[in-house]
């Protein structure tokens, strides 16, 4: 059944005059980055699931700010990206952010990891994995879900550990879902463990806030103001999202006394799934509703720190998922991949994509109508079938 379900999405719409040759000749146009591969910094990149900011709407008020332990950690960089998905669909958004393909491109309902990766592909581990970092993945779940196990070894992944694996005392925090708290012990735990004669890249998608905001036994601490109680699985959420607040500020107090360079990327994967009527009054959007205010639904955080001054003055603003691993190279000094600096000259005009729309010069667009920017949009659609369907060159992609 499962198998038959697949089948109307393994075959992707070849783009119009699509060649491997015409892939080929746009990416050789493209000049190489900066990037050193000398830093030997380690890279922790850390999703974490359902995480947003739905007080940055501006539109309700909280009993606490749930993200104030995060803005207040020194020299921290805090900017919202844009993903494909909402309320649901996690392996989505870390397909987006490790490969740098996008799911605008793909079809509706599509779950690359059980679709697309059956072969070597390249992605942020491929390519560190190549400057000579162990990579390591870590998801306090079920390691089969999503088919993270067959994936993430094709993604350039040396290892990939699970709930099963954790060597912590692990607290639970509703549902049964394993703490931010706890997955980050095993975070800092994995990391003091690691080959020292490597620098690290570690991959850490979470599980804390996974939907289901309906544990009777979870003590919900944080409030709507006005609106007290009315909408409990929304409540439940904050107060999770408040724990996560905690425990991250927690995470760079120990990093702040890491002797070696650290550099920590932490991003949402979707919105959460709550109360209509909640979102209602987080968006309060009139009857006519803007293509801005609509991709607004897929807008999440994302916060980089580093435990050493960063070369460049970070100034990335909003992003997509897809951009966004590109600009965590960038940040660590790392040289990232001709595609890669294809998608950062990209996104000097088209500054974020996702399923439903993207943003180009601050102003939002559907992906049903056709401008200016349809020609760029195309060619991007190009280059991304080359990347994962073409007989690909592995020059451009390491």
């Amino acid at each position: 059944a499962v198998f038959c379900a697949n089948l109307k999405f393994l075959k992707v719409e070849v783009p119009e005059a699509y060649s491997d040759q015409k892939a080929q000749a746009i990416l050789d146009e493209v000049a190489d980055d900066e990037g050193t591969n000398a830093t030997g910094v380690n890279i922790i990149a850390i999703m974490n699931e359902s995480w947003s900011d739905l007080e940055g709407f501006g539109n309700i008020e909280l009993s606490e700010s749930v993200l104030a332990k995060t803005k207040s950690i020194d020299d921290i960089y805090f900017g919202y990206a844009y993903a494909s998905v909402f309320g649901a669909g996690t392996s989505s958004s870390e397909f987006e952010f490790l490969t740098g393909d996008s799911m605008a491109f793909l079809p509706s309902g599509s779950i690359p990891y059980q679709q697309y990766i059956l072969k070597d592909t390249p992605s942020l581990a491929s390519i560190l994995k190549e400057a000579g970092y162990a990579t390591k993945a870590f998801h306090p779940g079920d390691k089969k879900s999503w088919n993270r196990d067959s994936a993430y070894p094709l993604l350039g992944f040396d290892s990939f550990t699970s709930r099963e694996d954790m060597t912590v005392d692990i607290r639970e925090a509703h549902g049964g879902y394993v703490s931010d708290e706890s997955d980050f012990k095993q975070l800092i735990s994995d990391f003091k463990m690691r080959d020292r004669s490597k620098p690290l890249f570690y991959f850490n998608v979470t599980i804390q806030s996974h939907g289901g905001y309906m544990d009777q036994n979870y003590q919900n601490t944080v409030t709507v103001k006005g609106h007290e109680g009315e909408f409990p699985m929304a409540e439940q959420y904050l107060t999770l999202v408040k724990e996560t607040d905690e425990a991250f500020y927690e995470l760079i107090e120990y990093f702040k006394g890491v002797d070696e360079p650290v550099i920590i990327l932490m991003f949402g994967d979707h919105q959460p799934a709550l109360e209509e009527e909640f979102y209602e009054l987080v968006y309060n959007n009139g009857a006519e509703v803007s293509m801005a205010e609509y991709l607004g639904k897929f807008k999440v955080p994302y916060v980089i720190w580093a435990n050493y001054d960063l070369d460049e003055e970070i100034a990335i603003g909003d992003t997509s998922l897809n951009y966004l691993g590109q600009y965590l190279l960038k940040c660590a000094g790392i040289e990232t991949s001709t595609y890669g600096n294809y998608l950062l000259d990209l996104a000097e005009t088209i500054e974020a994509i996702s399923f439903p729309g993207y943003f180009a010069n601050g102003k939002a667009y559907s992906h049903l109508e056709t401008n200016e920017l349809t020609a760029l949009i195309e060619e991007y659609r190009l280059v991304q079938y080359y990347a994962l369907f073409g007989e690909s060159d592995q020059k451009y992609f390491e």
